[in-house]
């Protein structure tokens, strides 16, 4: 497991990090989805299965939120792929993105 923390108000955090779109898979970054319909709030309750393009091929992760008084927590499970060595660089690029910065803590 990998945890990344970003500071700042976690719910305007998850607002800007995640959305969901017309079928109802929750969106983050450029091209990670969910794997199946969910709500946000999911997030926070249970890990979500995304599925992201990376490195010319696809790749599944899980995310799962923590908010915490002053940053938001956000834990990424790999699932033994090629390209696992890329995807929490690719999910701090996405936080980077929105105008935030992570911190990384490697299997915590």
């Amino acid at each position: 497991m990998n945890t990344l923390y970003v500071k700042g108000e976690p719910e305007i955090i998850i607002g800007n990090l995640f959305s969901l779109n017309e079928e109802g898979h929750i969106a983050f970054g450029l091209s990670a989805r969910s794997l199946e319909p969910a709500d946000i709030t999911q997030l926070e309750s249970s890990s979500v299965d995304f599925r992201d393009y990376l490195m010319e091929g696809f790749v599944k992760f899980s995310i799962r939120l923590s908010k915490l008084n002053d940053r938001l927590k956000i834990e990424i499970e790999l699932f033994g792929s090629n390209r696992d060595e890329h995807i929490v660089p690719h999910v701090e690029f996405y936080i980077s993105q929105a105008g935030y910065q992570a911190t990384e803590v490697v299997n915590a």
